[in-house]
């Protein structure tokens, strides 16, 4: 599978300076509160991974039965530092044993940094004509993998598209989210890095990790 079908998120330091963690609280997307926090650190890492999914997905008003699966797999054939990744293809996310390793505000940076290729994802599926073609053309690269053939490809993901559509409506191509839902498709069928994709999920990351924090100790 070409590498944009899975976009990986490696180890890597969140920082920001003093003066941008205030700015950003402005700008926090998630809602946390304290006990949501204080209850998603009681679990395992093994709880916290769908959990926090969950959570960061709510304010999305993506219906449930839409949110992808959340797996633990070996993701060192992708890249030796890879802790987590989503699936373009197959719709799901999964991590690796170094995500257990990670504090629990970068536990759940990390997951938010995923979670926004899947939000890209669903624009992409709900834009009309973009949609289809993406379902095809993911159908496509699955089947050439041998291990699932295009029509079980297919009815699967169309089936998702379909579900998003009714429950979200659907998106113009030509509304600015529909051009971007199109920038992003192209990004991530080329055989080169999605810069615009990476910029805005390491964003959503950052937000995620000091919303995460501030929650838990100021609020």
């Amino acid at each position: 599978m070409k590498v944009f079908m899975r976009i990986i998120n490696k180890a890597s330091d969140i920082k920001a300076p003093r003066q941008v963690q205030q700015k950003l609280k402005s700008k926090w997307f998630i809602g946390l509160d304290k006990a949501t926090v204080k209850s998603l650190e009681s679990m395992s890492a093994e709880e916290f991974f769908p959990k926090a999914c969950q959570r960061i997905l709510k304010p999305t008003g993506i219906p449930e039965k839409c949110y992808p699966p959340v797996v633990f797999e070996d993701l060192s054939r992708f890249h030796s530092q890879a802790i987590a990744a989503y699936d373009l293809c197959e719709n799901y996310l999964s991590a690796s044993t170094k995500f257990l390793k990670r504090s629990s505000a970068k536990k759940f940076a990390t997951c938010s940094h995923e979670l926004t290729h899947y939000v890209q994802s669903v624009n992409i599926y709900r834009t009309a004509g973009l949609g289809e073609e993406a379902v095809k053309k993911y159908s496509s690269e699955l089947a050439k993998e041998g291990n699932v053939s295009y029509e079980a490809a297919y009815s699967k993901l169309e089936n998702l598209r379909k579900n998003l559509v009714a429950e979200m409506g659907e998106i113009s191509p030509d509304s600015k989210e529909g051009k971007r839902a199109k920038k992003l498709f192209t990004e991530f069928i080329s055989d080169s890095r999605p810069e615009a994709a990476e910029r805005e999920a390491h964003r959503k990351r950052n937000l995620a990790y000091f919303e995460y924090l501030y929650a838990k100790f100021f609020k």
